[in-house]
């Protein structure tokens, strides 16, 4: 379901008239024209908009009467209303049963359901919290939509900023995220106001949010997609390190970053990449950088433990210190085949009798966490079930000891 929001504000005050929204020539993208004073109504009457059902937002302050002014010169009913708005909106006393009665009366002559959200005409730091999430509320009910269109042309000038923040939140409520587009009709008085698309605003914001998953999670899938049109190796490489980190599946670990390699080798050769590609592009050489500058595996595997554990990973992160430790046990006894089992096996038991008695139990201990890890949080060896809240202590405890021994 797409669902309209549009505000409502104190309108402009023509000479010798009324405080009210002007009329005004609004253009669209397809040059087609109407007259209004309010974008609203000429969005919910085009079929190109495909909306069914809008919510309007405003104050008590509002000038709502300017919804319904010229339909009730015609009708009685609405020209009561009318007047109980106007007498509100002079004395700033909108009210919620004037206001379920307009939106039923909009519902009628929109022919789809039309709700009006109240909030206090003051938006200060000791009541926004509350006027955010009514506004996160009157987006969800009566039902959360598939797709948003906005309408910021009317309002008072916080709106705007309280109703992304109210969107961001429903994203992030919602599984498949929300679409959204950005209306505004850029009011002229002596020509024609076009009606502007913004909704690569959004595109920026879902960028922002694709970026920090991927930085905060290393969960790359929404980044790629971003990227996939401009640069399709960036997009692979990204998708393919993730999967890999997540999956930790380290023996492919070189191999990820060798064609991460290729995909920057190929973006530092483009003309004028787009700001985002070159933003993205600063992003992955740090990474590769840090994560290839280590010469042996074991280093290198140690570096990603230590980036997961600063994004509070921490049961992949102490997974991974054990599979560096023991990729060093091949480095250090010159083995290939890194991933083998028995081998793997034969060489922990060789490298464990060869410590002393102390270090010996930072080795024992490590497995037994990282064993726990592995199976859900069961007890691992003696003593009971291993407590979530001691893996960061444990991991640095682990960290620390394979940086000695290394």
């Amino acid at each position: 379901m797409k669902k309209m929001v549009s505000f409502i504000g104190a309108g402009r005050r023509q000479e010798g008239e009324t405080r009210t929204y002007q009329k005004t020539t609004y253009q669209f993208s397809d040059e087609a024209t109407v007259e209004t004073a309010i974008l609203a109504e000429a969005l919910v009457k085009r079929k190109e908009m495909a909306i069914e059902e809008c919510v309007l937002i405003g104050t008590h302050g509002s000038s709502w009467g300017c919804l319904i002014e010229e339909a009730a010169l015609d009708d009685d009913s609405l020209f009561a209303l009318y007047d109980t708005l106007e007498n509100q909106f002079e004395t700033q006393s909108a009210n919620e049963e004037t206001l379920q009665k307009l939106g039923e009366a909009l519902s009628l002559r929109w022919e789809m359901p039309v709700t009006c959200h109240l909030h206090s005409s003051e938006v200060l730091e000791e009541n926004v919290t509350s006027i955010l999430f009514g506004y996160v509320e009157a987006l969800r009910s009566p039902t959360a939509p598939s797709g948003l269109l906005i309408d910021i042309t009317h309002g008072f000038r916080s709106m705007p900023i309280l109703l992304m923040t109210a969107i961001q939140t429903l994203d992030t409520l919602s599984p498949d995220g929300v679409g959204l587009e950005i209306i505004y009709g850029e009011f002229k008085k002596d020509a024609p106001s076009p009606v502007r698309y913004l909704k690569p605003v959004w595109d920026g914001v879902r960028f922002a949010r694709a970026l920090r998953l991927f930085n905060e999670r290393f969960d790359g899938d929404l980044l790629a997609d971003f990227i996939e049109k401009e640069w399709a190796l960036g997009a692979h490489a990204i998708r393919r390190i993730c999967n890999i980190i997540q999956a930790n599946f380290v023996t492919k670990f070189d191999e990820a970053f060798s064609q991460l390699g290729n995909a920057l080798n190929e973006l530092s050769k483009k003309e004028s990449p787009s700001c985002q590609i070159s933003l993205v592009g600063e992003q992955l050489r740090d990474l590769h950088r840090r994560f290839t500058r280590p010469s042996t595996l074991h280093r290198r595997l140690l570096v990603l433990a230590d980036g997961l554990a600063e994004r509070r990973l921490w049961g992949q992160a102490i997974t991974t210190l054990q599979l560096a430790l023991e990729a060093f046990f091949f480095d250090f006894y010159d083995e290939s085949g890194y991933g083998n089992y028995e081998i793997t096996k034969e060489l922990t038991f060789e490298f464990g009798e060869s410590l002393s008695q102390k270090d010996r139990v930072h080795f024992h201990r490590l497995r037994n966490t990282r064993n726990a890890i592995a199976h859900g949080g069961c007890a691992s060896g003696k003593g009971g079930k291993p407590q979530e809240g001691n893996l960061p202590t444990q991991y640095k405890t682990y960290s620390a000891f394979l940086k000695r021994i290394f």
